[in-house]
């Protein structure tokens, strides 16, 4: 099953209650418009949260950032309509912006733009006939963001007479070489192509995790690690903002400070230091999670496993 199931030119109008689109086991997140529209199933094993304020509620957009837990990935699934070339520059102008907001906060992360762009480029895409204003301003926005793409061969099937296929359906990304993308038949009475793409990560270099340490319970300075916590300025450090999606941001500098904390406060020799008679009792913090809400119904959970 997908780990993501990305759809565009859904054409639902916004439901009141959008329940009868779920499924088991995946989340629904979803922008839709009439005549438009994009959504996401997400399973529920992904730990990933949606990016609402890089959206624009008058274009069918959606952002969203994974954490595989070796790695981020900000994706954007976008459609774009045939309204005309100054509907279709405000689009592309929109995705070089959210696309430099969502990096800059993330600049370690693979950024990912993918869905139906609607558009032709003779030196680019399939069928390489022809160039018109949306090609033109895809590549555009390719070359200015660093991004490859992958898809190759044509995604729409002609369902009229006169048509030819084109690749309609894009998927343009800052890691090219972790992806591999394949173009199946289409779902249903759809007239475009299911596209495929299988990401590989490598696991982290087991090596680098430095030297096992045996943590002693009882001799803890646990009165100093109250005190810590009870003086530590949270509301300065971490809640400062009035963006709640920005407190994200500060949990890996707080857990670097529990890490330091719990080195000067719990007493540890390194496995190497142990004697065959000692009976170390061990500290056993098997995960620190800190939660918060955020906009959109996303909750993140960053784990600190020692």
């Amino acid at each position: 099953m997908p780990h993501l199931l990305f759809l565009t030119e859904t054409q639902i109008r916004c439901p009141p209650d959008a329940a009868y689109l779920n499924y088991p086991g995946y989340s629904l997140e979803h922008h839709f418009l009439q005549r438009a529209g994009v959504c996401v199933y997400v399973r529920n094993d992904i730990c990933c949260r949606r990016l609402r304020h890089l959206e624009d509620p008058s274009l069918s957009t959606l952002w969203l950032l994974v954490d595989t837990g070796m790695d981020k990935i900000v994706y954007a699934c976008v459609y774009r309509s045939h309204s005309g070339d100054q509907e279709t520059t405000r689009l592309f102008d929109h995705l070089s912006e959210a696309a430099d907001m969502a990096l800059h906060r993330h600049p370690d992360a693979q950024f990912v733009a993918l869905g139906d762009f609607n558009a032709c480029h003779q030196d680019w895409l399939f069928p390489y006939q022809r160039t018109d204003h949306a090609g033109r301003e895809a590549r555009n926005f390719a070359v200015a963001m660093g991004l490859s793409q992958l898809v190759k061969q044509a995604t729409r099937v002609p369902d009229v007479v006169g048509h030819t296929a084109n690749c309609l359906d894009l998927l343009l990304t800052t890691d090219p070489d972790r992806c591999i993308v394949t173009v199946s038949s289409p779902i249903g009475t759809s007239d475009h192509c299911l596209v495929k793409s299988v990401s590989t990560f490598s696991p982290p270099d087991c090596d680098s995790r430095g030297e096992r340490r045996m943590w002693r319970y009882k001799s803890a300075d646990w009165d100093e690690m109250q005190h810590f916590f009870a003086s530590y300025p949270w509301q300065q450090v971490c809640f400062s903002s009035e963006d709640p999606s920005s407190c994200a941001d500060v949990y890996p500098t707080w857990c670097v400070k529990l890490w330091s904390i719990t080195f000067l406060i719990v007493t540890y020799p390194s496995v190497a230091q142990l004697t065959h008679g000692s009976t170390p009792i061990v500290l056993k913090l098997k995960s620190v999670s800190i939660r918060r809400f955020l906009p959109g119904r996303t909750l993140v959970i960053v784990k600190l496993r020692i």
